[in-house]
């Protein structure tokens, strides 16, 4: 099937959707074998509800009593940055503990 890019088939939302669900349930597994395997007291959290994920994580932060933040970045340019905004820009400026954020690998 062919679209104009705008209209993309229910289906295949779905099944992109589920692909990426599925990568994100793998890293947290891993993430959470690599912090067991360290002994390190964590606990993970992933909320769907939230549109904007900078107040999410710092209400959960200080719900949760948390004494620290730890959190990627996608690492983009100041440029897109500026125009997007930047979730790890939110939560260190907003949160009331230590935040810690952690490049991507290259």
């Amino acid at each position: 099937m062919i679209t104009d890019g705008l209209n993309i088939p229910v289906e295949e939302w779905k099944n992109v959707i589920q692909e990426q669900l599925s990568k994100v349930q793998k890293l947290e597994q891993d993430y959470e074998a690599d912090l067991l395997s360290k002994r390190a007291s964590y606990k993970m959290c992933c909320s769907e509800q939230d549109k904007n994920p900078g107040q999410a994580i710092i209400r959960l932060a200080e719900a949760e009593h948390v004494d620290m933040i730890v959190m990627g970045t996608r690492g983009l340019d100041a440029l897109r940055r500026t125009l997007l905004g930047s979730v790890s820009d939110y939560v260190v400026r907003h949160s009331s503990v230590p935040v810690i954020i952690c490049p991507l690998k290259k």
